[in-house]
C-alpha cells in the first residue's frame, strides 16, 4: 500500500513539474507585445533559463496561426537582447537549430530562418547551408548566411552554387555578391 502511494505521489509531481514548464512558456510570453516594459524585461530573464523542451514549445506556438503573434514579438526581443552578449548568442542560435525541426508552417520556419540571420553564428550554418537546396526557404537560408558574414557561411555558399540550379543558383550568387560587396 505504502509503494502505490509513493508511485502516485511521484506520478503526481512529475506531471505536476510537466505542466508547470509548458505553461511558464505561456505565461512568459504574455507580457509581449510590450504592454508593460518591466514584465517585459522579466519576461526576457527568464528566457535566458528555457531548456529545449521550451523552445520547442515557443516553436509549437509559432506554428499554431492563432497564437504566433506574442511568441514572435517574444522571440524577436529575445534574439535583439541576446545579440549584445556572445555566449548568449551563440546558446540561443544552437537551441533555434535545435527547434528547427519542431516547426511546421512556412510562417514559424521563415521566421526562424530570420531570427538566425540576426543572430549572425557560426553555429547556424549547418542548418542553413542543408536548406540552400530547398525551393521554399533556399532564398532565406542564402541570406541568413551572407548575413552571418563568416569565413564558414562563405564556404557553405560556394560550395552549394557549384550543384545549385534555377533560382537557387541566382539566390546563392546574390548573397555571395552581397558577401563579397565592400563600399568605396
Amino acid at each position: 500500500m505504502k509503494n502505490k502511494i509513493s508511485y502516485l505521489l511521484i506520478f503526481l509531481f512529475c506531471a505536476t513539474q510537466l505542466l508547470a514548464q509548458v505553461g511558464s512558456v505561456k505565461n512568459t510570453i504574455n507580457s509581449f507585445p510590450y504592454q508593460r516594459p518591466s514584465e517585459v524585461e522579466t519576461a526576457i530573464t527568464s528566457m535566458h533559463t528555457w531548456g529545449s523542451s521550451q523552445w520547442k514549445e515557443l516553436v509549437h506556438l509559432l506554428n499554431n496561426d492563432s497564437l504566433k503573434l506574442k511568441p514572435t514579438y517574444a522571440l524577436n526581443a529575445y534574439v535583439n537582447d541576446a545579440s549584445l552578449n556572445a555566449s548568449l548568442k551563440q546558446q540561443l542560435t544552437e537551441n533555434l537549430v535545435a527547434a528547427y525541426g519542431s516547426a511546421k508552417t512556412f510562417y514559424a520556419r521563415e521566421f526562424i530562418i530570420k531570427q538566425l540571420s540576426l543572430l549572425g553564428d557560426d553555429a547556424a550554418v549547418k542548418l542553413l547551408s542543408s536548406l540552400l537546396k530547398n525551393e521554399t526557404f533556399g532564398g532565406n537560408a542564402a541570406r541568413a548566411l551572407a548575413s552571418i558574414h563568416s569565413t564558414a557561411s562563405k564556404q557553405a555558399l560556394t560550395k552549394a552554387l557549384k550543384s545549385a540550379s534555377g533560382a537557387n543558383a541566382k539566390h546563392i550568387q546574390a548573397a555571395l555578391d552581397n558577401f563579397n560587396f565592400i563600399l568605396p
